[in-house]
């Protein structure tokens, strides 16, 4: 009977076990009425008993139901506060940083507005930019941060965040750059900084006796120190013969991190090819650092700013 009805077999069940009754007490020559209140006793009993079984099997369904939907509830409850945990873990990290809440508040807010009406090009960009500042983020943490080629943010970003001081040695592959649209704009944030009060100092090294690459440089120095910057000029030659170590760029901004450039003079110094640029932080190499800008600065010659 297992394909039959529910109503039709509680039908089926109370007119058989009645049905039943009656003949058998019929059979055994009872009193009509008694044969009838006794068989429609024994089908009520039937359908009874039938309800009940099938009361019980929805029950056990039922808790089994509540069962699986409670677990299911609980694991929902269990990971919501998981994720609430890590949230107020993370936000706590954040509020303790010293990075300020206005920035990552933001960041979280704008990042948030990228919904998914946003086209794909635009969430996979955003996507590799999340990526790269959290990789800048997280090298900065090991004390150097290295980029592929030249850069034209953090450069800009270091000279508008220095508020002690900004020292820099360039060398003559640094010559060509001055006239590239980064280099304008690196030297206008200079100014800005000069003007906020903060000391700007560089110097220029003069690795080759080329004339033209000389007049280049006291070209470029002597307009630097009119908007100015406190700019030097020292050729190698007269250096001690332990000074004259193979230089390099690198910029000392308040003297927490420096920003090393490394260059290939393809084309000719007026042309320098920027191969990778690097942020570092290591208290050892600062220090190193700070002692040769300190030694360069002293032994080179100044450069007074043109008689107007």
């Amino acid at each position: 009977m297992a394909h039959v009805p529910p109503l039709l077999r509680k039908i089926l069940t109370t007119t058989l076990s009645g049905g039943a009754t009656l003949t058998i007490t019929l059979l055994s020559k009872q009193q009509t009425i008694t044969s009838i209140n006794l068989s429609v006793l024994v089908g009520g009993v039937a359908l009874l008993i039938e309800f009940l079984l099938e009361f019980e099997a929805r029950v056990a369904s039922v808790e089994a139901t509540v069962e699986a939907r409670t677990k299911d509830m609980q694991r929902i409850v269990d990971e919501g506060f998981v994720r609430v945990g890590k949230a107020t873990e993370l936000f706590e990290r954040l509020r303790k940083s010293q990075l300020g809440n206005g920035a990552m508040t933001q960041l979280v807010d704008n990042a948030s507005g990228l919904g998914t009406d946003s086209p794909a090009i635009v969430l996979g960009f955003a996507q590799r930019e999340l990526l790269r500042t959290a990789k800048l983020l997280r090298d900065l943490q090991t004390d150097q941060a290295a980029y592929d080629g030249e850069d034209h943010d953090w450069l800009l970003t270091l000279t508008h965040s220095a508020g002690e001081s900004i020292d820099a040695i360039s060398t003559a592959v640094d010559i060509g750059f001055w006239s590239t649209e980064l280099g304008r704009r690196y030297f206008d944030a200079q100014r800005t900084a000069v003007s906020r009060g903060v000391p700007v100092r560089r110097v220029f090294v003069l690795q080759s006796a080329d004339e033209q690459t000389v007049d280049e440089i006291h070209r470029v120095a002597h307009y630097q120190a009119s908007q100015g910057v406190n700019v030097k000029i020292v050729a190698v030659r007269d250096l001690p013969t332990q000074a004259r170590r193979p230089m390099s760029d690198f910029i000392l901004f308040d003297g927490g991190i420096s920003y090393e450039v490394s260059s290939d003079a393809v084309g000719g110094p007026f042309e320098p090819m920027v191969a990778s640029t690097m942020l570092v932080l290591s208290p050892q190499t600062l220090t190193s650092r700070k002692q040769r800008f300190a030694y360069l600065w002293d032994v080179a010659q100044s450069v007074t700013q043109p008689t107007p």
